[in-house]
């Protein structure tokens, strides 16, 4: 069966993970070191709670430090995310292999675009191992030299970041059914620390079987990344939780 392709559902879901991201970015690090208290304290002291938009700025503190381009009133562009650097390297993949993407696409694919300075927890520590037992021409198609699914033996190995890198494989795969996919979920020893599901069906709507000439997806890609307006604020929080 062939599933009807809404352009602006895919714009919307595009769009919606960058606003979400920016939204969010300011009380990342807070959270990781103050935890949901520490967040109730900033919004408490920005006059934001409940948080009925982006994130308002309070100077002298950690959010100041460390998220301020993403506040209110401060966005001018969309900036630099891990999450975000997935989805776009998701799309550069398929772009390349189409629907034939593997575990070592995937890790080949970190080696050229990703650095790993951009990487954290599972992620990071995947590519620590990879580093470390690859195979010296692995990037040059050559064998891994080691069992990539060692790469996902770490302590985060159940943490969000495979949540965080698929998102783009159903954006290009709507309607396909569970039974026509090969997952590798977020769990203990799946390939490259969780590393996104692969999506197996023959035909897919969006992606083609292999790399397409230059066109304009990716350079449309890029430029939302990089010059997209201060997305609208989300839908408001009805309760008072931060």
């Amino acid at each position: 069966m062939t599933t009807a392709i809404d352009p602006s559902r895919i714009r919307a879901a595009w769009e919606g993970r960058i606003s979400g991201c920016m939204l969010g970015k300011p009380l990342e690090v807070l959270s990781f070191q103050e935890g949901l208290d520490g967040i109730a304290e900033y919004l408490d002291a920005a006059g934001a709670r409940p948080l009925r938009g982006y994130v308002p700025l309070v100077e002298g503190t950690t959010v100041e430090r460390t998220g301020r381009a993403c506040c209110a009133g401060q966005l001018v562009r969309a900036e630099p995310d891990d999450d975000i650097n997935y989805t776009v390297l998701a799309l550069l993949m398929l772009e390349e292999t189409g629907m034939a993407l593997e575990t070592a696409d995937v890790a080949r694919a970190w080696l050229r675009l990703l650095p790993g300075g951009t990487t954290w927890t599972a992620e990071r520590a995947a590519y620590r191992t990879l580093l470390d037992r690859m195979d010296p021409e692995f990037v040059n198609d050559a064998g891994p030299g080691f069992d990539l699914a060692e790469c996902s033996d770490n302590e985060y190995n159940d943490w969000i970041g495979a949540q965080i890198r698929a998102d783009l494989y159903g954006w290009v795969c709507p309607g396909a059914r569970r039974s026509r996919r090969t997952w590798r979920p977020a769990t203990h020893r799946s390939r490259i620390a969780a590393t996104v599901c692969t999506v197996r069906r023959s035909s897919p709507p969006s992606v083609p079987p292999s790399r397409p000439q230059a066109g304009s997806t990716r350079q449309s890609t890029w430029h939302s990344v990089r010059s997209h307006p201060e997305p609208a604020p989300p839908t408001p929080w009805s309760s008072g939780s931060p």
